[in-house]
C-alpha cells in the first residue's frame, strides 16, 4: 500500500526535526505595512470553505488521508482546508503549524494531479509591493508538494486569468521555508494572488503566516511656505509628477520654480522644467504665504539617491528631523557642505550654523566625488 502507515509515521518524526529549522530563501529588508495577512487560526477547524478566501477544487478528486487517524471532512473532493494538527484524532504531533496552531492544507487527490487554488479577496497595491507566506511538505515519502503563485489583474479571478509567476512549479521541502515574490509589476492595480497546489500524487501540502505588503498611501504632506523663495522637498512619491498637477492647490501664488533640470514659470510654453523628481529638491519663489498639501505613497527613508561631485539638490526623505551629521553619515567622507534655508555645515566645523535637517526642505549638498546618500 503506497500510503502505508509505518512509513508515514517514520518520515512525520523526521520532518519534526527539520521543522525547527526553517530556511529564508528570498529575505526582504525594505519596511511596507501588511495590506492583507492572515495565519489561518481565525478559521474554525477543518473547514473547507474560509471567507475571505476563494477555493477552487479544479481536479474535483477525492483526497488522501492518514491512515490510522481521524480528520473531519478528509476524503473528500476540496482545495484547501483548515488544519489543526492538534485537534485530530489521535492528534498528530509529527507535524505543526509555522505559528499558532492551524494551516492551510491540500492533500493527495487519489486521481492526481492536484490543481487546487487558495486564492485572496481582490487587494489594492500601493507601492514596492510584495508577498511573503511560509510552506512546507508534510514528508517526502512520495516526492515533494509542488505549487505555484499566480496574480490575477481580471474582476472574476477564474484560474484561466491568472499569470503564473516563474516558468516552472516549485517544490516546497519538508521543513517550514519561507518564499518572497516581488509584487512591485502590479504596484498600484487592484489583484488576486493565488497559490496553487499542483502536487502529483504526494501527501499534504501547507501554507501558513501568508502577508501581502505594499507602501500604502500616506496622509499628504503639508509643506509651508512664505512669500518669497523656499527651498522644499517632498518625502512623498505623487501619481503624476508634473508641475501644473502638484502646484494646483497653490497656483495662484507660484511665481517660479528652479531646480538642477530648468525651470519653470506658470503660463510659459518654454518651460525647461515640466515635472518634480523624487530625490530631489527645488527652489519655489511665492508671491504669498500658503501651505502646500501634496499626496503620494512614502519614499523609503533608505532609497539611495545618487549625487554628482560638486553641488546638488538634494530631498530629505525621513519624516522627522535628524541632525546633519547622522543624517548625512553615508557620505561623510566626501561631503564639503550642506547649504539650507536655515543655515551652513561644515563637517567637523563647530561653528556650523545649520546643525539640523527637516522634512519638507530641501539642501545643497557638495560633494567632492559623485556618490549615492543614503539616510539612516
Amino acid at each position: 500500500m503506497k500510503h502505508s502507515l509505518l512509513t508515514l509515521v517514520f518520515l512525520s518524526a523526521c520532518c519534526l526535526i527539520l521543522a525547527t529549522e526553517p530556511q529564508e530563501l528570498v529575505t526582504d529588508n525594505q519596511t511596507r505595512t501588511v495590506i492583507f495577512g492572515d495565519n489561518f487560526d481565525s478559521y474554525p477547524n477543518f473547514a473547507t470553505a474560509f471567507a475571505p478566501w476563494t477555493l477552487v477544487d479544479q481536479d474535483l478528486s477525492n483526497v488522501f488521508g492518514f491512515p490510522g487517524m481521524t480528520v473531519p471532512n478528509i476524503g473528500n473532493p476540496m482545495a484547501y482546508m483548515i488544519f489543526n494538527p492538534s485537534a485530530t484524532q489521535p492528534p498528530m504531533t509529527a507535524v505543526s503549524a509555522h505559528s499558532g496552531t492551524k494551516m492551510a492544507a491540500s492533500f493527495a487527490a487519489t486521481n492526481p494531479p492536484n490543481s487546487d487554488y487558495l486564492i485572496t479577496p481582490r487587494l489594492q497595491l500601493g507601492n514596492f509591493s510584495s508577498l511573503s507566506f511560509w510552506a512546507r511538505s508534510h514528508n517526502n515519502s512520495f516526492g515533494l508538494e509542488r505549487f505555484r503563485v499566480g496574480v490575477c489583474v481580471s474582476l472574476n479571478p477564474v484560474p484561466a486569468a491568472f499569470n503564473w509567476l516563474g516558468a516552472n512549479y516549485v517544490e516546497a521541502p519538508a521543513y517550514w521555508t519561507q518564499y518572497s515574490y516581488d509584487l512591485s509589476p502590479w504596484d498600484g492595480q487592484q489583484i488576486y494572488i493565488a497559490i496553487r497546489c499542483v502536487s502529483d500524487y504526494s501527501t499534504a501540502f501547507y501554507v501558513d503566516d501568508f502577508n501581502v505588503m505594499s507602501d500604502v498611501a500616506q496622509p499628504p504632506q503639508l509643506i509651508g511656505l512664505n512669500a518669497g523663495w523656499n527651498l522644499v522637498s517632498l518625502r512623498v512619491s505623487p501619481s503624476d509628477h508634473s508641475i501644473p498637477t502638484l502646484i494646483q492647490p497653490i497656483q495662484n501664488f507660484v511665481e517660479q520654480i528652479k531646480g538642477t533640470e530648468g525651470v519653470y514659470i506658470p503660463g510659459n510654453p518654454f518651460n525647461t522644467l515640466t515635472q518634480l523628481s523624487d530625490g530631489k529638491a527645488y527652489l519655489i519663489k511665492m508671491s504669498a504665504a500658503a501651505n502646500w498639501s501634496v499626496s503620494g505613497f512614502q519614499i523609503p527613508t533608505g532609497t539611495p539617491l545618487p549625487l554628482t561631485s560638486g553641488w546638488n539638490l538634494v530631498a530629505y526623505l525621513p519624516q522627522s528631523s535628524m541632525a546633519v551629521n547622522i543624517a548625512t553619515q553615508s557620505i561623510e567622507s566626501w561631503l564639503l557642505a550642506v547649504k539650507g534655508s536655515d543655515g551652513m555645515y561644515y563637517p567637523g566645523n563647530p561653528y556650523s550654523t545649520l546643525t539640523t535637517m527637516y522634512p519638507g526642505k530641501g539642501y545643497w549638498m557638495r560633494l567632492s566625488e559623485a556618490r549615492s546618500l543614503v539616510y539612516p
